[in-house]
């Protein structure tokens, strides 16, 4: 008898000691401290959201991204697969279409899968926040000296 009453004890101590635990944490989750993670401004992506959802507008385009600073917009673009004998005819069209879209900047288009993943990447910077624009410029080059080695 004197175990059995023992053992209650100890379960209820246990019992509230996991209650008033899990509270605090729902108390945090309510309330939680928000820190600014970078002090730089986003980087402006608005003429490259622009330039996606005009080339995923194209019945034969199934993937497209892109990317802008000032004065370059480059956009990276996928199509089905029975499309792809057809795929520079397809990247002219959406180099000329976007080129009357958005004079003030110069326009660059491509189908390559490996510049799709570089600005992937960098629009993943871009979110995060870890892009000034000085950095962003810097990237597109060298993206940008990537398209030119392919071609």
């Amino acid at each position: 008898m004197f175990n059995l009453k023992k053992n209650t004890w100890v379960t209820l101590f246990l019992a509230f000691i996991i209650v008033t635990g899990c509270q605090q944490k729902a108390e945090e989750m309510e309330n939680p401290i928000l820190t600014q993670t970078s002090s730089q401004k986003p980087v402006n992506q608005s003429i490259a959201n622009e330039a996606v959802k005009k080339t995923l507008e194209r019945e034969e385009v199934t993937k497209a991204n892109g990317v802008n600073s000032k004065k370059l917009l480059i956009v990276a673009f996928d199509v089905e697969h029975f499309e792809r004998f057809n795929i520079r005819k397809i990247e002219k069209k959406i180099q000329s279409e976007l080129k009357k879209d958005f004079k003030d900047v110069k326009v660059k288009v491509t189908y390559d899968e490996k510049i799709m993943q570089e600005i992937e990447q960098l629009q993943e910077k871009i979110h995060e926040g870890d892009m000034s624009e000085k950095k962003l410029k810097k990237e597109l080059s060298r993206i940008k000296k990537l398209m030119n080695e392919k071609t």
